[in-house]
């Protein structure tokens, strides 16, 4: 019997989740990245070079011929699946094998599973029964920019209102809109994404009047909820409203045995801060594209246009959410200090707080400036309270495993970047923050997966790309690290931080004169008040100089800004042994 993908998955997940494999870093990215492709309908295009490429690391000059090292993994993988399936694996519904003379996984089921119903439990959540929804972009059959607009605002205000019904679970806004514009086929997007309903729709103008399609289909494409709206456009958006609560109604009686959350607060029960302005929700969501793209230039952008949202509209809860965001993330990327910014942020979250006292993401916004000045239970606190509110929040459930990686919670990290990846998979954001907490756990192979995952997505993710370049630094590979790098530094307008991580790799890779060009330019531009010490630190490190690493970063603890990653990045290795790194931990509360 053929099992379903979604078993072959929880398949996947046993096997390199278990004792047998814990030690095995390359045949676990192996095994994944086969089986991937496997369920991606490529698997006769599974190579030795493109394996070699996507798995091991190799340079695009990797010829196979010259190298068994794909071979040698693979043989390695059919002997431990073989042992896992022998022990830990023996009770296994299904079984993946990799018979000889192919890299196409094949697949066979021990047991037939119970059948499966819209609403069935999931492994991740025993005790709950959910329904997973993805929300389409609806398609503008007008011509204008207000149309599609109207379209993205209907959509946002639809994940909104569904991500609070008890027991439906919504995939992010950021993978819904992968497929705007796209033909999509739902039954095999259903079965990809294991989703249990898809909403979509359209919208069609006419003189004074809009139209609105709605309807849910269920994972075998067949509709089963369907409602026309039509009105006179007015300014507000009470039609997105009307049309969210009674998809909300209609998926709350197909949901199983709904139970409020543990907050007790209903959905019908939310605070209300009446219709919004018309202008700012266009403001809004202006915001949120710039917001969304990730680049340095563009959330300077995304700030300018919540902040205009909320001139409009002063109750406008997620406009001061997403500010809040948009402000933390300036000092991550820009060669600034975020005590600029800090405040802003947690000003803005307040302001949401006081708005909808229920605010998930308002409260996992409050955690990162704690992260920042140290205050780890606090932050804790925080995420713990977004995230009961919002549990479909894949951005803070990426940011607290980042969290519980800093404090040495590795198992907790992982299960929150799995959750988050299952909210969120076609997110480059969501695969970076997975990679990054891979590479701090020094499981290179793997992190380089999720760091080409991201960059698959969205080739201009910088960030994305100099992560990769660390993952390499580590493995040696230096010529593709520094080439990495520099397409980093290239794709970042003005000054940011990831130039300070081309001087570190210049000078780990032997370019020493290049690394120290990029330190003199930072210490002629060190200001105690403006500048990073941060990154003065991290060339120094680079560099082979302890002193004056150890010096710049009590500076940097000086600028509250300082690594939250101090206690397992790799970077900071060469510190370790030394007592001044201990002063320089227990400063920033990680001893």
């Amino acid at each position: 019997m053929q099992p379903t993908p979604d078993l072959i998955l929880q398949g996947v997940e046993a096997v390199t989740c278990s004792r047998t494999f814990s030690r095995a870093a390359r045949q676990r990215s192996f095994l994944r990245y086969v089986v991937e492709e496997a369920l991606e309908g490529r698997a006769g295009l599974l190579k030795e070079y493109s394996i070699g490429i996507a798995v091991l690391g190799r340079d695009p000059s990797f010829d196979p011929r010259l190298s068994s090292i794909v071979r040698t993994e693979a043989r390695k993988l059919r002997a431990r699946l073989a042992k896992y399936y022998e022990s830990e694996g023996r009770s296994d519904p299904v079984r993946i094998a990799l018979p000889l003379g192919t890299y196409a996984p094949v697949f066979s089921q021990t047991a037939a599973p119970p059948l499966r119903r819209l609403s069935e439990e999931r492994p991740q959540h025993p005790k709950t029964a959910v329904m997973r929804v993805l929300v389409l972009p609806f398609e503008n059959r007008s011509s204008t920019r207000r149309d599609e607009l109207f379209c993205d605002g209907l959509t946002d205000e639809l994940s909104h209102v569904l991500t609070h019904i008890p027991n439906v679970e919504v995939v992010a806004r950021s993978s819904a809109f992968q497929y705007k514009g796209r033909p999509t086929d739902v039954s095999e997007l259903a079965e990809r994404l294991n989703l249990d309903a898809i909403l979509e729709g359209s919208v069609r103008r006419s003189g004074g009047r809009v139209r609105v399609l709605a309807q849910i289909d269920n994972r075998q494409a067949q509709t089963i909820w369907s409602q026309q709206y039509e009105r006179k456009q007015s300014g507000g958006f009470s039609l997105e409203q009307e049309i969210a609560q009674a998809v909300a109604n209609e998926l709350v009686s197909r949901a199983q045995a709904p139970q409020p959350r543990p907050s007790g607060v209903a959905l019908e029960n939310r605070p209300s801060r009446g219709e919004p302005n018309s202008r700012a929700y266009q403001d809004y969501l202006q915001g949120v594209y710039y917001w969304k793209r990730h680049k340095l230039e563009d959330f300077g952008e995304a700030v300018r246009h919540f902040r205009r949202a909320i001139e409009r509209d002063v109750r406008f809860t997620r406009a001061y959410t997403n500010l809040a965001y948009a402000y933390l993330m300036l000092p991550v990327l820009n060669a600034v200090l975020p005590s600029e910014f800090l405040p802003k942020a947690r000003s803005a979250a307040l302001r949401a707080l006081e708005i909808d006292p229920q605010a998930g993401e308002a409260h996992i916004a409050l955690a990162l400036p704690f992260i920042q000045e140290s205050r780890w239970r606090e932050a804790g606190e925080e995420f713990r309270a977004g995230l009961e509110l919002s549990p479909s929040d894949s951005l803070g459930r990426s940011w607290h495993g980042m969290y519980h990686v800093t404090l040495g919670h590795s198992s907790e990290a992982l299960r929150e970047h799995e959750r988050a990846l299952q909210l969120d998979p076609e997110s480059p954001v969501t695969s970076y923050c997975y990679g990054q907490t891979l590479y701090l756990l020094r499981r290179y192979d793997e992190a380089a997966h999720y760091f080409r995952s991201a960059l698959a997505l969205d080739p201009s993710l910088a960030r994305a790309h100099a992560s990769l370049g660390m993952v390499c630094l580590q493995q040696r590979k230096y010529a593709t690290a520094l080439s990495e790098m520099e397409r980093a530094v290239a794709l970042t307008s003005g000054l940011g931080r990831v130039q300070a991580d081309l001087g570190y790799a210049y000078a780990i890779a032997g370019n020493k004169d290049k690394a120290r060009e990029i330190l003199d330019e930072f210490l002629k531009r060190f200001r105690p008040a403006s500048f990073p010490a941060f990154m003065i630190a991290e060339v120094y490190i680079g560099l082979g100089d302890q002193h004056n690493s150890l010096e710049w970063l009590h500076r940097a603890l000086d600028q509250k800004d300082l690594a939250p990653f101090l206690s397992c990045d790799p970077v900071f290795d060469p510190l370790r042994a030394d007592s001044r790194f201990s002063a320089v931990l227990k400063r920033a509360n990680l001893t």
